[in-house]
């Protein structure tokens, strides 16, 4: 009888599908792959050793679903022509005017940077001189525009981990944090919004100032 597999946990699962498509530094790395699933990174190079000797791991590895793989990979190939996209690729411009190239020059790579192409027409009627007869003229209104660039740079920045989010916490009015510390009275548990708490303590940007103990000092 065939030994039956014990299905993957979704922690494995993370596992290999780091070790297979994950960022740079991760894909292809099994104790970085451990890591970035969940695992200790104490023990993730034993845990990563363990995961990649087990069948169903190797199993996992050998049939993961390759179109999922392939579309990350083509995500981040289109941001990537985004990002580095080139309007000289699109239009010739100078002294005499713009003139946008023809869709059927522009190579695949080009034209998935194009999110709008929009044509309007007017005519208007223009008045001769003298007497010559009024004319028809036609006006042109031609509207190009490439996606966003600024932004696939960012997003490709975080992806390569080149750019890192910092959050900053301030106080009422942009000030600094401060903490207060109450001590119970009469050995009860105190609640700090209690009028029986006793404040010994504030700390206001790493700064610890505590009451006056009489000697001139501040406690603490």
């Amino acid at each position: 009888m065939p030994k039956v597999r014990t299905p993957l946990s979704r922690r494995e699962r993370e596992f290999v599908r780091l070790f297979l498509v994950g960022k740079r530094g991760i894909r292809g790395n099994a104790t970085q792959a451990a890591i970035a699933a969940g695992y200790s990174a104490r023990s993730a190079r034993q845990s990563a050793s363990r995961l990649m000797a087990r069948a169903a791991i190797q199993d996992a590895i050998a049939h993961y679903d390759q179109k999922a793989e392939i579309d990350a990979v083509r995500v981040l190939r289109e941001m990537q022509r985004i990002a580095l996209s080139d309007m000289r690729d699109f239009a010739d411009w100078g002294p005499d005017g713009v003139v946008l190239k023809p869709s059927t020059e522009l190579s695949d790579e080009a034209a998935v940077c194009v999110a709008e192409v929009e044509e309007r027409r007017r005519t208007r009627t223009e008045a001769g001189s003298n007497d010559a007869a009024p004319a028809e003229i036609e006006d042109r209104h031609v509207r190009f525009k490439l996606h966003d660039k600024v932004s696939a740079l960012r997003d490709l920045a975080k992806h390569l981990g080149l750019l890192r989010e910092r959050v900053e916490h301030t106080g009422r009015g942009g000030g600094p944090i401060e903490v207060h510390f109450f001590l119970p009275r009469n050995g009860r548990e105190a609640d700090s919004s209690a009028p029986s708490a006793r404040p010994v303590a504030a700390l206001s940007n790493g700064r610890h100032d505590g009451p006056d103990n009489g000697s001139g000092h501040r406690g603490g």
